[in-house]
């Protein structure tokens, strides 16, 4: 199972630097691959941090946190049907190029939640 790790920070002290440490404390739980995103919003800071344990997509296209619009995921986890959640979802989505370059089970969650918010 991959790892996450994260933090709100209201002193704003934290950095990149950090977050990546927190992350790579992670190694075991996703040595596939890793990221970090780091949120400097003006009364606090929101990162971030990934590691990969590849299971069903083997691709790039995977790699977390992953942004679309003004949304941003790191998740912990598989969606081993989201072939079927993606069938019932993807007819009213309108970014169909967003989803052909990111064919994977957190795509879907994009697609569920703009399904859900209108």
């Amino acid at each position: 199972m991959c790892g996450i790790t994260g933090f709100f920070d209201f002193t704003k002290t934290s950095s990149e630097l950090i977050l990546e440490k927190m992350s790579n404390t992670l190694f075991h739980r996703g040595p596939d691959g890793g990221d970090t995103l780091l949120f400097n919003e003006s009364n606090v800071q929101i990162g971030f941090g990934h590691r990969r344990l590849s299971i069903i997509d083997l691709s790039e296209h995977g790699k977390q946190p992953m942004q679309f619009e003004n949304l941003t995921i790191c998740y912990n986890g598989e969606i081993y049907n989201y072939q079927e959640i993606k069938a019932g979802t993807f007819s009213s989505w309108t970014s169909l190029h967003w989803w052909i370059r990111h064919r994977n089970d957190i795509a879907c969650l994009f697609s569920m939640g703009r399904k859900l918010s209108t």
